[in-house]
């Protein structure tokens, strides 16, 4: 039987408790790895759009007590994400991670993992200015981390955004952050050297 460990200490040695894992399943002649090939979190349960075929049933809605990390539970997280020495790291969904902005700029600005992407349904591009403004502000905390990730944002846009119960369009959100993102990037500005272009696709 796999013994088991308080959530806690899981989590302060994450290279020992797979270690541990692999250990208790009993594989033979397995060299436990070092590193990770990505690292995914969930900044959010909330979401603004509410896809009804979402996996997560995200909406507006609090599932729960708890929506937010507090300061030393972040500080805890980026520890956890850094020591797994990841290949990438994925802000994604099951919830609107620009919800949790201030979190996002937090770990751009800590985080020792060379590639992150950034998931996002752009609802928070209703203008040029506002999507152009958070893109920089983004760009700014990339520029203070030493390890300088390369960052993609990468923007959800297909039929189900369309015909959500608060649907997000190219039109409403979208069209502006990759107007502003291209604009960036083709320009003089830093978000060109570190902010990867991507055109807008489905997820």
């Amino acid at each position: 039987m796999i013994s088991s460990p308080s959530l806690a200490d899981a989590f302060v040695l994450p290279v020992n408790s797979r270690r541990r894992i692999l250990a208790d399943l009993k594989i033979v002649d397995v060299n436990v790895p070092t590193f990770g090939s990505s690292f995914i979190i969930h900044l959010s349960e909330l979401c603004l759009v509410a896809c009804e075929h979402c996996m997560y049933a995200s909406h507006l809605n609090a599932k729960s007590d708890k929506t937010s990390l507090r300061p030393d539970e972040l500080v805890d997280l980026i520890s956890l994400i850094n020591g797994s020495h990841s290949g990438k790291l994925n802000i994604t969904g099951g919830g609107e991670p620009f919800l949790k902005f201030d979190t996002i700029c937090t770990m751009l600005r800590t985080v020792t993992i060379p590639r992150i992407e950034i998931v996002t349904a752009g609802y928070w591009g209703t203008t040029v200015r506002r999507a152009r403004n958070l893109l920089a502000r983004l760009d700014r905390e990339i520029s203070e981390n030493p390890h300088r990730p390369d960052v993609a944002v990468r923007l959800s846009t297909d039929h189900f955004h369309v015909t959500a119960p608060n649907p997000l369009t190219l039109v409403t959100g979208c069209r502006e952050v990759v107007e502003t993102i291209f604009d960036l990037i083709g320009g003089s500005g830093g978000a060109g050297r570190r902010c990867q272009k991507q055109r807008p696709t489905g997820a």
